[in-house]
């Protein structure tokens, strides 16, 4: 999940993924912690 929160932080359009819940929750806190700096 780690890496998929750093390939949409680069931009990327989509990502492949097993745990698509778990990926989602990465990608929001990764937001949040971005938007919060």
């Amino acid at each position: 999940a780690a890496v998929s929160a750093l390939a949409a932080h680069a931009g990327a359009w989509a990502v492949r993924v097993h745990e698509v819940r778990a990926t989602a929750d990465a990608v929001r806190v990764a937001r949040a912690v971005e938007g919060a700096a």
